[in-house]
């Protein structure tokens, strides 16, 4: 029957996705949704429908068609949101994602801001990613004062959690990198003191990390202490930090 050919046809291009094989997935993909249009199975209803719809999006953002992979995740959400059905903020998280290295900031930003407002009422998990590429979106907006603002609520969000047994390396590790990040972010509105100031924490960080951080990470940011100690032409220790 055409249910049984679908779901033979669809189990295909899950493995054809599986194996990195992208156009043949969506071409899998794509000749059941034809069908299910046609005849008008386009609902949250028909789960083949909607999953046909998550695969899809997922295949066209591995293959780097990103406006497709909108279109998809923007069609499931609408679907998810209608169904209140429970994986609703995991599909506009993928789709944030997909605005985000498509560019399209503003509009990523809106959802970003929905995410973590359901992270605040503890309806998700994983508010710290949330709050990293919210900072990430004011970043790339050259909204720098909304990022740091946004990097001070990461800060302290993973502070609170360093008092937790399990995971306080990865956690130390983590404070590294916002750290990090706000930085640089600082280096680049060229508030040199302050850069330093952050570095430095950083680097006290690190010596609570169990040892996850990369070499290459300590030499990055001892350089970036020696560039903004040059600028303020504080030569001893640009020396020191090189």
């Amino acid at each position: 029957n055409d249910e049984g050919l679908h779901r033979m046809i669809h189990n295909q291009g899950k493995l054809q996705l599986r194996n990195k094989k992208y156009p043949q997935a969506l071409a899998c993909f794509n000749e059941i949704l034809k069908t299910k249009r046609d005849f008008g199975f386009n609902n949250a209803e028909d789960e083949m429908f909607t999953s046909l719809l998550w695969d899809s999006a997922l295949a066209s953002e591995r293959y780097g068609k990103l406006s497709n992979a909108e279109q998809y995740f923007k069609e499931l959400l609408g679907l998810r949101e209608a169904s209140k059905r429970g994986d609703f903020y995991t599909v506009m998280y993928y789709l944030a994602c997909v605005l985000l290295n498509s560019g399209k900031n503003e509009e990523s930003l809106r959802y970003w801001k929905k995410l973590l407002n359901a992270a605040d009422e503890r309806k998700i998990c994983g508010k710290g990613d949330i709050l990293d590429k919210l900072a990430t979106v004011h970043t790339s907006m050259e909204s720098y004062p909304e990022a740091i603002d946004v990097y001070e609520k990461l800060l302290k969000y993973h502070d609170e959690r360093l008092s937790e047994k399990d995971g306080k390396n990865q956690r130390q590790y983590d404070i590294v990198l916002v750290h990090t990040k706000l930085g640089k972010l600082y280096k680049k509105m060229s508030r040199n003191f302050a850069a330093i100031k952050i570095f430095e924490k950083a680097l006290d960080a690190k010596q609570h990390s169990g040892g996850r951080i990369n070499p290459d990470i300590n030499v990055r940011i001892l350089n970036d202490i020696a560039i903004c100690s040059f600028k303020e032409c504080m030569y001893d220790k640009a020396l020191k930090a090189c």
